[in-house]
């Protein structure tokens, strides 16, 4: 297996110098001038243009673009990740600040999607053609259907507005100590609409999965053998009806990143998806691309991960 994991590391790495590459072109083609729009008005009266280019020197966005695609990489490999066009401050300094909220928000939207989904799902199949699986169909649907930026906008209106239960933005009170329970009361409504938002794909999948495993004729089998319900279902039927939900987690983790952009903009929340809009407004390129390198990583770590539960759910596959 760890042949296998190191094989498939060094084959992410070509696939991550593409992304970078792309991205970094793309990025630099875009319209928008990051000078023009990092510069102070007052400087811009009398030779105007002249300072602008001085400014464009500075930071080498006068060099071809293969040369500064050379430069950056240069620069990362020795762990310099540029600084901020528009805060004037190491992207790495940004990055630890903005990385912990958003894997805090992720984390528990995961959890409350699996925690949600999966059961709902399973008991679905278990009960085909009740009110429990029809229910479960609207259900699916309806989280599948509405937007997460409308979800969490009627949540604000009812859980903050109207029952002042929860509060609308942040993380935390402002001026308040550091408390559990208010940082819990603030992370319930972006990681429930976001884990919500899920529930529905993993329900689905979970069912439908299931519903396949068990018209199998090994599980008849056993069933034939007097083993009994619960024990054909957990032991025969669930582990192999996770492998497709695995697949699914795998894929929805970089989706879960980009839903966080949403609903970060919606909550207040100051995580990396807050900070990917604001420096693309701002054509903050540094920052833009240690956002991208953040989500090509996750999507790498996360194809790598659902591969090796693969082998740790079903024991018929092997890692060579």
């Amino acid at each position: 297996m760890w042949q296998w994991i190191l094989r498939r590391i060094l084959i992410s790495i070509p696939v991550f110098a593409g992304i970078t590459l792309l991205t970094f072109v793309f990025v630099r083609l875009a319209p928008g001038d990051p000078v023009r729009m990092m510069v102070n008005p007052e400087y811009m009266a009398g030779d105007a243009e002249a300072y602008i280019q001085r400014v464009r020197a500075d930071l080498g966005l006068d060099q071809p673009v293969p040369i500064q695609y050379v430069r950056w990489v240069g620069q990362v490999m020795q762990g310099n990740l540029g600084f901020s066009y528009q805060d004037r401050r190491p992207v790495a300094d940004i990055l630890k600040e903005r990385i912990w909220p958003t894997t805090k928000l992720m984390g528990t939207a995961l959890l409350v999607a699996l925690l949600l989904g999966v059961p709902v799902g399973i008991l679905a199949a278990l009960k085909q053609y009740s009110w429990i699986d029809y229910v479960s169909a609207v259900l699916s649907l309806t989280t599948i259907s509405v937007p997460s930026f409308f979800l969490g906008l009627a949540a604000i209106y009812v859980f903050s507005l109207r029952l002042n239960l929860l509060p609308t933005s942040g993380m935390f009170t402002a001026g308040a100590p550091p408390d559990f329970w208010d940082d819990a009361r603030h992370l319930i409504l972006p990681a429930g609409i976001l884990g919500f938002n899920l529930a529905g794909q993993f329900a689905r999948y979970a069912r439908s999965s299931l519903l396949e495993v068990i018209r199998q004729d090994y599980l008849t089998t056993a069933r034939a053998k007097g083993l009994s319900a619960r024990a054909v279902t957990l032991r025969h039927a669930l582990p192999n009806a996770l492998i497709p939900l695995i697949t699914l987690v795998g894929v929805q983790i970089p989706v879960l990143f980009a839903g966080a952009v949403v609903i970060e903009q919606i909550f207040s929340w100051p995580g990396m998806g807050q900070l990917a809009l604001s420096s693309i407004t701002q054509r903050d390129y540094p920052v833009l691309m240690v956002f991208t390198m953040a989500i090509a990583v996750l999507v790498l770590l996360s194809n790598l991960v659902a591969d090796i539960s693969y082998a740790v759910v079903d024991p018929r596959i092997r890692l060579r």
